[in-house]
């Protein structure tokens, strides 16, 4: 703001006077900050006239898309807007910007801009949908952007999907348990109302229940079908299905069974036992035994279907009763009567039994293990099933004591080994011996295995490399191998590492000069116990021009396997025979002193946290001339980068060879080394951490979902090129917070 004051005299004669008097007349005049076209501060007012100032409009308008709901569950919604030129000369046009799906922003619509407005939006399908707007205003200024979004919503028209989980056929008490699940895929279920139906029409349980599970308490005994209508959290309301998803029949009345009566004597220890049932719902027969005055005791459970069995008694003259417990389809068991319901004489034989053998490795963690009487035993009533895990003791399986069931589902630990036996009971109580060792065992291994490392990688590759892909795991080699891919093609002979995690191929001929090599090793590529590999593992190489013989590539995976004494022989003797290099110009003149230079950046490494090299970029090695050089430089390097970077506090290191440093930079991805050659170093410390904060903060989503894929490469060339050239320096870039 500013303020200017103007003065005017004028002669004046007044009425009955003829003398002349001077009258001044002063004028302040206050300007805004404001440029303007014209110059208001001279004014003219020596003669009655209009002044005209023009004022120049120089900021732009703002605008931005209002808050949206976090879902839309139609393709058609409206998309509100607010925007303001301030005191500016007046709102031009607005436009409405969209990302679909994390893609690039697509102007939608340029319209006529209001301070509040509205953009009719058409979804080009479900997905997550961002919105920014821009507007300039009818001075021709614009605004910026669009750049961040101003507000999103998730799409989504999909109606939800879901089920009762099946019921048994029967429920033998009135109240029983439902349960309740989306479909398989679905995953935004906000709510469920679960529906019966007793035979009169559907009847609503719950409503807009947020659980998956409850009690259900029937009336009656009954047929009860079951169905769930589901709501996502966008509001759309699964279709109920026509008829249920599951039913069972509630029948809470127990049957009644009888043993025929027997002859008081048997001279045989083999005698048939017959027995009925008065009830038409009987599903099975337990038979029980009483020797002399002892308990009873379970001697077969057997279907409804049989209604005989042979007993073979152990001694004779002993006294054995019998009586028969029912049980329906429902799970109602008879109640026993108090005395037998037919007795005789017996004899008893010992059962035995065993667990069906179980294959060398399960892929699962929850595996069937089954069982059964061996062969010559035939009056098995119940098993026990034992487990000892990784040579530990022998315990009883839960679910599976004193059981008539002959298999069970048996949830296990990754890598750990489970071997299994079974102690059977006999119908008249005899029990089995338990075994001097297992009847089978198994390995449990659901890992699924990957790739830890594979090279050689990056530029420079000389033309006779061993390529080395290690594994996290002892693989199945055949499979491995059949998913190995390199491009451009090249024959060559596989060999593997003792216990099957390192494979190494070695090419049959030279690889192409000055080509760059893409190996991959696809999915299908499975552990010794089967299982597969989550995804491909990519990675690439470039060879340089020429062949200076020597060994195979190296590669990130070398130094996984060195001993710490050799690690700093190599890193010193690598950076000495650099050092020396770099020195042997300046002297070459016998007895000169070698003058201060300053520090530049040689050579800069860009690796992602695991240590895998991303970019490198020199000024002084050639790559077609000195890839040994480079190789081994790199394998310093990520060695050092592994000593170094033990803390997760740690942020910086350095390490230096005469007049050479390198510096390390820590970002959340990406590691950068700059090997410095000249005299204060120190400057590029913050050049260094600059140049990872600019690449993480540019390109974030990149590398948090980063699957090796080295095209990335050409995205930070530019950024390591700019600290190489020195340009991070004078940098006023702020970190995002």
């Amino acid at each position: 703001m500013s303020t200017g004051r103007t003065g005017l005299a004028t002669d004046r004669v007044y009425i009955q006077s003829n003398t002349a008097t001077d009258n001044r007349t002063d004028v302040t005049v206050t300007y805004g900050s404001e440029t303007f076209a014209s110059n208001p501060r001279s004014v003219d007012m020596a003669t009655t006239h209009t002044e005209s100032f023009v004022m120049l409009d120089t900021t732009p308008p703002t605008s931005q898309a209002n808050a949206l709901p976090a879902y839309e569950n139609t393709w058609n919604f409206m998309v509100s807007y607010t925007a303001s030129d301030g005191s500016g000369s007046g709102l031009g046009n607005i436009t409405l910007y969209y990302k679909w799906n994390g893609g690039g922003w697509i102007p939608l619509a340029t319209q006529p801009a209001q301070p509040f407005g509205f953009f009719s939006f058409t979804a080009s399908g479900d997905g997550v949908y961002e919105f920014a707007t821009v507007a300039d205003d009818i001075a021709g200024n614009t605004e910026a952007g669009p750049n961040a979004n101003d507000t999103w919503t998730i799409v989504d028209t999909v109606r939800p999907g879901s089920h009762v989980n099946p019921l048994p056929t029967y429920e033998n008490t009135l109240s029983f348990l439902v349960t309740w699940a989306p479909d398989a895929g679905v995953t935004d279920i906000a709510s469920y109302s679960i529906q019966y139906n007793r035979g009169s029409g559907w009847i609503t349980w719950l409503t807009g229940t947020t659980l998956t599970s409850s009690t259900f308490t029937a009336t009656t005994n009954a047929v009860y079908q079951f169905r769930s209508k589901a709501t996502d959290n966008a509001g759309n309301v699964e279709t109920v299905p026509a008829t249920n998803d599951t039913w069972t029949i509630v029948d809470t009345f127990a049957p009644f069974t009888r043993t025929e009566p027997l002859p008081v004597w048997q001279t045989s220890s083999s005698f048939l036992v017959q027995w009925s049932s008065e009830s038409t719902d009987t599903a099975t027969f337990r038979i029980q035994v009483k020797d002399n005055s002892g308990a009873w005791t379970d001697w077969v459970t057997v279907p409804v279907t049989t209604t005989s069995g042979t007993y073979t008694g152990a001694q004779d003259g002993h006294t054995y009763q019998f009586r028969s417990i029912g049980t329906d389809w429902a799970g109602n068991v008879q109640t026993p009567s108090s005395g037998n319901q037919s007795w005789t004489i017996v004899d008893l034989t010992s059962p035995d039994s065993a667990v069906a053998a179980l294959p060398q490795y399960e892929i699962v963690l929850q595996f069937t293990v089954s069982w059964g009487p061996v062969s010559g035993t035939t009056d098995i009533v119940s098993y026990t099933l034992e487990v000892s895990e990784n040579g530990g003791p022998w315990t009883q399986v839960s679910g599976a004591v004193s059981t008539t069931l002959t298999s069970t589902s048996y949830v296990g630990v990754d890598g750990h080994r489970y071997a299994f036996r079974t102690l059977s009971r006999d119908r008249a109580g005899n029990a089995e011996q338990a075994p001097a060792g297992n009847d089978t065992w198994t390995i449990v291994d659901v890992t699924r295995p990957v790739v830890v490392v594979g090279s050689p990688r990056g530029a420079g590759t000389n033309l006779t490399p061993t390529i080395v892909v290690t594994f996290s795991e002892p693989m199945n080699r055949a499979s491995a191998e059949q998913a190995f891919t390199i491009t451009p093609d090249m024959n060559g002979a596989f060999s593997w590492s003792a216990d099957s995690r390192v494979m190494t191929f070695v090419p049959d001929r030279s690889l192409q000069g000055g080509t760059d090599y893409f190996v991959s090793i696809d999915s299908s590529a499975r552990d010794v116990a089967g299982n597969s590999m989550p995804g491909p593992y990519p990675f690439q190489f470039a060879t340089g021009s020429t062949s200076l013989g020597g060994g195979g590539g190296g590669g990130a995976g070398d130094w996984i396997w060195l001993i710490g004494v050799l690690i700093a022989g190599a890193l010193v003797g690598l950076f000495l025979f650099l050092f020396m290099r770099q020195r042997s110009a300046a002297t070459s003149a016998a007895g000169a002193e070698k003058p201060k230079e300053d520090a530049v950046i040689d050579d800069v490494f860009l690796l992602y946290n695991d240590g895998l090299l991303i970019k490198h970029e020199t000024r002084r090695l050639k790559p077609d001339v000195d890839s040994d050089i480079l190789s081994g430089m790199l394998t310093a390097v990520q060695q050092f980068v592994k000593d170094s970077f033990r803390s997760e506090d740690a942020e910086l290191n350095e390490m230096k060879f005469g007049q050479m440093h390198i510096l390390l930079g820590r970002g959340k991805w990406l590691i950068l080394a700059a090997i410095i050659g000249g005299d204060g170093s120190e400057a590029f410390t913050k050049q260094i951490q600059l140049a990872i904060e600019d690449m993480e903060n540019h390109h974030w989503d990149q590398l948090e979902s980063w699957n090796g894929d080295m095209t990335i490469a050409r995205t930070f060339g530019p950024y390591v090129k700019k600290l190489i050239r020195g340009e991070y320096a004078t940098a006023t870039y702020a970190p995002k917070p």
